[in-house]
């Protein structure tokens, strides 16, 4: 089923593409910010992911060498029940 923008979801996405902020739309189309912030989640085709898949891949790679550097965990790291890190 297709999803079909409505006016104001598209003059959102609109700005969105064209670069503007959640605060600049937000203040464009007198909403909250955190309305625009689900609309554009919901419509954002972005990059596929692919930008969230290389910052994963360049905090992966930080995290190994600090780990390697210093032969310890950062305090955030929580050992899995059941695994042996």
């Amino acid at each position: 089923m297709a999803s079909t923008l409505t006016p104001q979801e598209a003059r959102i996405m609109g700005m969105w593409d064209a670069g503007a902020s959640l605060d600049v739309i937000a203040c464009n189309m007198g909403m909250n910010k955190e309305r625009v912030g689900k609309i554009v989640a919901m419509f954002d085709i972005g990059d596929g992911g692919a930008g969230d898949k290389a910052a994963m891949r360049r905090g992966s790679a930080f995290l190994l060498k600090a780990i390697q550097l210093t032969g310890k965990r950062h305090r955030s790291v929580v050992r899995p029940v059941g695994l042996a890190l």
